[in-house]
């Protein structure tokens, strides 16, 4: 199989290389202060993808991406969390997050009642939202079995929820903790 979707790995390298070549030009051209990687990488993903008609190779060696090499990374991301790290964190902390992430599944499914027809995004976007981002919705995709187009959109969800989180935490911080500050 790796074989067959070779040209599919090298294709989604160049997309890679492409992106690393491009972010910094686009940052300082839309006076963007930090474009993700991840974010570039995807939307020329999507670019290439969907504008051009690739041959099956190509497409096999996404998809091998995506199932093998994707879920190896996050395996290794989480490994780099040692025991030392999650002492200091505490227990009331990981109390805390343990109902962070069940409160955002109950969302889910309060979201999967509201819009029935829309499972798969909402399944997508409470991994997302609780666990890592697009990391996760992308590793979790395959697992799932999601449709291209439910990927694409909870990440864009995952995305722009990141990004107003980026931009008005502060303002909400000196707002709420402003007798603290003083």
């Amino acid at each position: 199989m790796l074989n067959k979707s070779l040209v599919g790995v090298f294709f989604i390298t160049f997309i890679y290389l492409l992106a690393i070549f491009l972010k910094q030009p686009l940052e300082y051209v839309f006076n963007l202060q930090f474009l993700p990687l991840s974010l570039l990488s995807l939307i020329l993903g999507m670019f290439f993808f969907n504008i051009f008609s690739l041959s099956s190779n190509i497409v096999e060696g996404r998809e091998f991406i995506k199932k093998n090499i994707l879920q190896l990374a996050i395996i290794l991301l989480g490994i780099k969390i040692s025991l030392a790290q999650l002492w200091r964190v505490s227990i009331e902390s990981i109390f805390v997050i343990i109902i962070t992430i069940f409160l955002i599944f109950l969302t889910y499914v309060l979201i999967k009642k509201i819009w029935p027809t829309q499972k798969g995004i909402s399944k997508l976007l409470a991994i997302g939202t609780s666990i890592c981002g697009v990391t996760a919705i992308m590793a979790s995709s395959t697992i799932l079995k999601s449709k291209d187009q439910e990927v694409a959109v909870a990440i864009l969800i995952v995305v722009l929820w990141g990004s107003i989180a980026v931009l008005t935490y502060p303002f909400f911080c000196g707002v709420i903790f402003f007798d603290r500050l003083s």
